[in-house]
């Protein structure tokens, strides 16, 4: 097994399997295949880049208004955003490598080499850059506004609705910190030098990705009340590990419909909604106010000082400055990018 597919978790191994058979099995339906798994490797990866293809005729078309429509509905079903694009060819990628380091047979090794190949060189240029699917009405922000208007509707249903004061205690904490939701899992208050921080467990911690296995986040600008919020998360993370056959996953799973549910309910119609991760991108445009790249970096797990830039939250969503701060050492070890930047707002500009 080679050491890109060690790095990788069991769960992001099983994923990429997953997609990747999804994958089939569209390519199978289009190709008129009998069998997902007759599809050869190059028309897999063919197929895949025709759907890049189909975004960009998509388009093309919406701009220049063309009224020759009759092909649009197939290339909506066909066309794929920025972000389905990295996936698929990550988890294709994965998946063909894996399949060449199995392979014993001559032409069937050399396919799979030009069909990885191939796949390299390919580039998301061409894709939409969002979606109106389900991860397209993800908002990425959680504005004051709408921030006040979900608390104060499941401050009003505390007793009526099952989830709603765990849900409130979620987004009091988790605003303040701005953590992956499966990363409570690994919280815990802890001091350095004597001063109060809050340590995570990094969740993409491999290949890479992550800035080492945990990150320690200073809480000597939070008050009391945020203090509280946090003190609050951690305790009723603990006593709902106390029950019989808790699980956090299922746990997670339905606290995320439920927050589905209390946005639609207080927030109207709209053509985006703010989830439990956009915690997490207020944070990064919060944090882009005051905190240089690797700060943030830092204060949210990335391993390199580049992934807040292109994947979270933008500068112009930020509200406030952060209550919490990184420390040293984990500032200094992230990786720097210097095709990706920005300035802080309050820095002056260079004369």
């Amino acid at each position: 097994m080679s050491a890109l597919t060690l790095s990788r978790t069991q769960g992001t191994r099983e994923a990429y399997r997953r997609r990747v058979d999804q994958l089939r099995r569209q390519a199978a339906v289009r190709l008129g295949q009998r069998s997902p798994h007759l599809v050869p490797p190059l028309d897999l990866v063919d197929y895949l880049i025709e759907r890049k293809q189909s975004s960009a005729d998509l388009t093309a078309i919406v701009q220049t208004k063309d009224p020759v429509r009759k092909n649009l509905r197939a290339l909506k079903d066909l066309a794929i955003t920025r972000a389905t694009w990295r996936q698929y060819k990550a988890a294709l990628l994965f998946v063909l490598e894996e399949e060449r380091e199995a392979s014993t047979e001559g032409v069937m090794s050399e396919e799979l080499d030009v069909a990885i190949r191939t796949l390299r060189l390919e580039s998301q240029s061409g894709c939409l850059k969002g979606s109106h699917a389900t991860s397209g009405r993800k908002l990425k922000a959680f504005p004051d506004a709408d921030f006040a208007a979900v608390t104060r509707y499941l401050e009003d249903h505390i007793g009526h609705h099952v989830r709603a004061n765990a849900l409130l205690t979620w987004l009091r904490a988790g605003c303040l910190v701005g953590v992956r939701p499966s990363e409570w899992l690994s919280a815990g208050f802890c001091e350095v030098g004597g001063q109060l921080a809050i340590r995570f467990g990094n969740g993409k911690a491999t290949n890479g990705r992550g800035n080492g296995q945990s990150r320690t986040l200073m809480l000597d600008q939070a008050s009391d009340e945020d203090i509280e919020h946090l003190d609050d998360m951690l305790y009723m993370l603990v006593e709902m590990e106390k029950e019989p056959g808790y699980d956090f996953d299922v746990d997670l799973k339905r606290m995320v419909d439920y927050m589905g549910y209390v946005t639609r309910e207080c927030l109207g119609k709209r053509t985006r909604y703010p989830t439990m991760y956009s915690l997490r991108h207020q944070f990064a445009a919060d944090g882009k106010l005051t905190h240089s790249q690797a700060e943030i970096a830092a204060l949210m797990g990335h391993g390199s000082d580049a992934t807040a830039i292109s994947h979270y939250g933008r500068r112009a969503a930020g509200q406030r400055g952060l209550k919490v701060a990184p420390i040293a050492i984990e500032v200094d070890s992230v990786r720097h990018n210097r095709r990706a930047s920005f300035r802080p707002r309050n820095e002056a500009r260079k004369p």
